[in-house]
């Protein structure tokens, strides 16, 4: 029996040559690069989502800060009405405790409630500085106010007719002259104006109404008084002038009045006389 014999053939079929698209077929550095972009993508995205909750934790912040100011401004408001500025600064500390806001943070998260108790410190701290400064300027102006309001009595006093009172306010007015409390308030120059306006205006008063309450006086000194307050002093001297006249005019009117009610009464007593007499 015949064999039959296929020889085998030892040519190979060529294959394509395909490029491998997969991850494991990428190159180790190149792998790594592309692993980092995904990173660095991933991180924009976080950065975002921060950035968001950033601002929506400042605008929570912001609608906060607008109701708390009203009450803040208004305690400051009225601790500045003070003139004690120990007082004020404690009033205004006890009113603006973060106990008293603590119903704005219910249910906000810890950054919001550490933002506010920042942002509440420092207002707190900034308003202390302005409560001083108004405070002390409040009670520049009252002491300066009660200094001038008792100089005004005091010479008003020192021009009384009555020679006890008057003497009395000028002691006083003296006194308050030496009261430190006074003078720390105004500078050298405000105090030695302010003394010399008031010791102007108590000549001015003695001159004025001492021109009826003491005529004479006035013009027994008539050339001092018009030389020192010219005008005014002049027309005090002419007002003690005619009060000299008017008293004269009144005493001899009331002794011409005195006189005919004495003569009447003589008549009087005669004409009675006569009648029961005869």
């Amino acid at each position: 029996m015949v064999k039959i014999i296929i020889p085998q053939s030892t040519s190979k079929v060529r294959e394509r040559d395909v490029a491998q698209t997969g991850a494991l077929a990428l190159p180790m550095s190149l792998a790594t690069k592309v692993g980092e972009g995904y990173s660095a993508v991933g991180k924009i995205f976080d950065d975002i989502s921060k950035e968001q909750a950033a601002t929506e934790d400042q605008n929570t912040l912001n609608d906060i800060i607008k109701e708390v100011s009203v009450d803040i401004n208004t305690v400051k408001t009225g601790a500045s009405k003070n003139t004690d500025v120990k007082f004020a600064v404690k009033a205004y500390d006890d009113n603006t405790k973060l106990s008293k806001y603590e119903k704005f943070l219910e249910g906000k998260n810890p950054r919001v409630k550490n933002y506010f108790k920042q942002w509440l410190s420092k207002t707190k701290r900034s308003d202390y500085a302005s409560i001083a400064n108004t405070v002390t300027n409040n009670h520049i102006k009252k002491t300066k106010y009660t200094f001038e309001e008792k100089a005004d009595e005091l010479t008003l006093k020192m021009a009384s007719k009555d020679l006890v009172v008057s003497a009395r306010a000028k002691k006083e007015w003296e006194m308050l002259q030496n009261q430190a409390e006074y003078k720390a308030v105004y500078s050298d120059d405000e105090w030695s104006k302010i003394i010399d306006d008031k010791n102007l205006q108590a000549k001015r008063y003695q001159v004025t109404f001492g021109a009826k309450n003491h005529p004479n006086y006035i013009l027994n000194n008539a050339d001092k008084i018009e030389k020192e307050l010219g005008p005014l002093g002049k027309k005090a001297v002419e007002t003690a002038k005619y009060k000299i006249l008017s008293d004269t005019q009144k005493d001899y009117n009331q002794q011409k009045v005195q006189e005919e009610f004495e003569n009447k009464k003589d008549r009087s007593f005669w004409i009675y006389f006569k009648k029961f007499t005869r």
